[in-house]
């Protein structure tokens, strides 16, 4: 049995029956967005620049040896002495961060902090940089934190590389007064 109320009048000069309505295929979804890029490449290079400024630094550091006073070590790279120990007797802010590094890259931590604490954490950020890039150099991907983590934060980053940067300058001062070898 037919329902009359679904079943409507042919129109004039069409075969007869029901009318169904028209239904349009579907469209694809219409998008502005870029399809997803591979950033493996743009890893990779990242990672090869990271790797190769912490190597290089270590590898350097190793193959100092570390000054016996604390600072004095970028001598052996062919620089001058540090010339704020040469005109006021204090350190500069970086004096012993060489020194610092060196012992850093000859596994021996106690004395990269006991001779600079900021070239300490230097080293072995370094250190830890360089195994990180070196993952992502290889593996194309990067597991360590987010480059937006580091750009949302970078106060914290600057700050509170300026303040160790600053406390291990005042350690190096009292260091070098208590040895008696400021001017």
């Amino acid at each position: 049995m037919s329902n009359p109320a679904s079943e409507q009048a042919s129109p004039p000069g069409s075969p007869a029956g029901p009318v169904v309505p028209f239904e349009a295929p579907p469209q694809p979804a219409v998008t502005t967005a870029a399809p997803p890029r591979n950033h493996t490449l743009t890893v990779r290079l990242w990672c090869g620049f990271t790797f190769f400024v912490c190597a290089a630094m270590l590898t350097i550091g190793r193959f100092l040896t570390p000054s016996a006073e604390g600072l004095g070590t970028h001598q052996q790279l062919g620089m001058l002495p540090c010339g704020s120990m040469k005109a006021f007797g204090i350190p500069c802010p970086t004096c012993g961060c060489t020194t610092a590094v060196s012992h850093v890259a000859h596994f021996n931590f106690v004395s990269a902090f006991l001779t600079q604490p900021f070239g300490a954490v230097l080293g072995l950020f370094a250190g830890a940089a360089g195994a990180l890039a070196l993952f992502g150099l290889i593996s194309g991907k990067w597991i360590g934190p987010s480059m937006f983590w580091f750009q949302w934060h970078w106060k914290k980053w600057v700050f509170g590389g300026l303040g160790l940067l600053a406390l291990g300058w005042g350690y190096k001062i009292v260091l070098v007064l208590m040895a008696g070898t400021a001017k």
